[in-house]
């Protein structure tokens, strides 16, 4: 079922929260023979299959169109026979689906986990403060957010991006700058947290990205 719906400057966010089986899911469907035929490709995984399928139902649901998704060789994703911009994400039982009319979009999810502290250092820099289980998630997520928006091989998440401080209770959005184009760009990345995850997403009008209300 869809739990968020909603429209932020550019971006549309939808979130699936995945109570269904996957077959459930497919008779949701106006078209459950191209989500399955779809959903498939490349899938053994009964676990993988269910969160493409429901990024396939959120897709339809939140569009009206036939949810058919093709890859790009670095695994950037698109909309078959459509305009619209994607980012997909997903974690232990959530599918988030961020679309885009004009600009490229990134969206990322990550359950709360305390056991993300263990890997703290993989994720904040020296000069990044993070001291709480989900201010480190969000570091995570806004890199993995950048990271699909940038699309490129051998980021470092430590070297190559830099999230500014920012206040989780007061704040719904910071910056992260990348030192990995030329361009040096500056993003703005809007999060929220729930009980159950934290999630970012951005878009990228070539500039910088100003999704932020």
């Amino acid at each position: 079922m869809i739990v968020l719906d909603k429209t932020v400057s550019n971006v549309r966010i939808g979130i699936w929260k995945m109570d269904e089986t996957t077959e459930t899911m497919l008779s949701m469907s106006a078209y459950p023979d191209s989500v399955r035929t779809d959903a498939s490709e490349g899938v053994s995984a009964a676990s993988r299959l269910r969160e493409r399928v429901a990024v396939r139902l959120l897709l339809e649901t939140m569009t009206g169109i036939e949810p058919r998704i093709g890859y790009l060789a670095s695994g950037k994703p698109y909309i078959v026979n459509s305009n619209l911009h994607i980012s997909i994400s997903h974690t232990k039982g959530y599918a988030v689906v961020a679309l885009s009319e004009c600009f490229e979009v990134g969206v990322d999810i990550e359950m709360i986990n305390k056991k993300v502290l263990n890997i703290r250092h993989r994720i904040v820099g020296a000069d990044e403060v993070a001291d709480s289980v989900e201010s480190v998630l969000l570091h995570w997520s806004a890199k993995e957010t950048a990271f699909k928006i940038l699309d490129m091989e051998g980021i470092d998440f430590i070297s190559n991006l830099k999230v500014y401080p920012f206040d989780i209770q007061s704040d719904n959005a910071f910056v992260l700058e990348e030192n990995k184009t030329k361009n040096k760009q500056t993003f703005n990345i809007n999060f929220c947290v729930s009980d159950d995850y934290v999630l970012t997403w951005c878009i990228n009008d070539g500039k910088n990205c100003l999704t932020n209300n």
